[in-house]
């Protein structure tokens, strides 16, 4: 970059060693340069919008969404990103939309199943995001994410306790000490009457994310039940 500041290589490589490194501030001065020499090419502008997410400063990586939208509108990794930025930001309409576009590009990516799937139930399109969950343990029996997800939108609709409980173990099984299915294997059996258990699971998870919101009102409502 000192020899020639406008090669697009380096620029782009040490934008990406940056975030590599957890430096995303000094991510995002490079990738603005490398927009400015090549406002046409999508490479700095995914490598900001990556920065910005990893910072969960949500509503910049949206600036930049809405003007690249526009250049590259059927860029997969574009709508799929627009998607999991209006996912945080709790817009679900607009998550979905785009989350099916980016499926409609790659009806084959797993991480846009996942993504619309989550948006679908909470947009309370069961029958569809039910659907999804399905074809995704189909393609693969072990999707840990697919069964913990799927196991607690069940519970959460008090649908199929039985069928909730066997995949929130699996997905225990395959991927031990997750907060989130820590919390949701202890929630169905919160769900069930059975409070000790539920203490067994839902404590530990506030081990590993004592921040998070949902696992202390779970966690409130067992004490209260002990």
């Amino acid at each position: 970059i000192n020899i020639n500041s406008n090669d697009r290589f380096p620029l782009y490589y040490l934008a990406v060693t940056y975030q590599e490194q957890g430096k995303f501030n000094e991510s995002i001065e490079l990738s603005r340069k490398y927009i400015q020499s090549f406002p046409n090419d999508r490479d700095g502008y995914i490598n900001k919008i990556i920065s910005y997410l990893s910072l969960q400063n949500y509503e910049e990586a949206l600036n930049d969404l809405n003007i690249v939208k526009e250049i590259f509108q059927s860029d997969f990794e574009i709508n799929y990103l627009l998607g999991l930025v209006y996912y945080n930001l709790k817009q679900f309409i607009d998550s979905e939309l785009y989350y099916s576009k980016a499926l409609e590009i790659d009806n084959k990516s797993i991480p846009a199943m996942h993504g619309l799937a989550m948006v679908l139930d909470q947009n309370k399109k069961w029958v569809e995001s039910d659907k999804i969950y399905e074809s995704l343990l189909k393609i693969n029996p072990n999707d840990a994410q697919a069964l913990n997800n799927y196991a607690y939108s069940l519970v959460e609709r008090n649908e199929q306790l039985s069928i909730a409980l066997e995949m929130s173990i699996k997905s225990n099984v395959i991927e031990k000490d997750n907060p989130s299915y820590l919390d949701t294997l202890g929630w169905i059996y919160f769900k069930a009457g059975e409070f000790k258990l539920a203490e067994e699971y839902i404590a530990p998870s506030l081990l590993f994310d004592e921040n998070s919101a949902v696992v202390l009102e779970h966690y409130a409502d067992v004490l209260v039940n002990l």
